[in-house]
């Protein structure tokens, strides 16, 4: 475990989070497996620097957009905010296809049913982002469209 953040595993991917306010040197142990080989353990030194924390209020998130399904809905930076950022979207009746209670750990959404994973209509639909740690939205729309 590190000793300045945590280390979250999604199954697919590990991310590393800093304590807030950290800035300085720390480290995580990494098993590397080579089929061939076997298993290493080795320790991966991570350098944070302030600059590259950042909040809901400090992303470029446009209030309208357009998503092509392969492409997928990507928030540049996103994966440097210190607090977990919640999404909700939601079609244009107000049923909610969406819900990310951290979008950190996925930042991809490729336009398919937060459930069934059935692509969703060509359409219009509205997204909210929300801030855990402070009262801070960002909402806006986005029309999904074929490939």
């Amino acid at each position: 475990e590190p000793k300045h953040g945590v280390v979250v595993n999604t199954g697919k991917s590990h991310f590393y989070f800093p304590e807030r306010g950290f800035s300085g040197e720390d480290a995580i142990s990494v098993k590397l497996c080579v089929e061939a080989k076997g298993c290493e353990e080795k320790e991966l030194r991570l350098l944070i620097r302030e600059d590259e924390v950042c909040s809901l209020e400090d992303l470029d998130i446009p209030t309208s957009l357009i998503l092509k399904q392969k492409k997928g809905f990507y928030v540049d930076d996103l994966e440097k905010c210190e607090e977990p950022i919640g999404l909700k979207i939601f079609n244009r009746w107000g049923d909610l296809v969406l819900e990310s209670k951290d979008y950190r750990l996925q930042n991809n959404w490729n336009g398919h049913h937060k459930e069934s994973g059935e692509p969703l209509s060509i359409g219009q639909y509205f997204y909210v982002f929300t801030s855990s740690t402070r009262e801070k939205t960002v909402q806006g729309h986005l029309e999904i469209e074929k490939n």
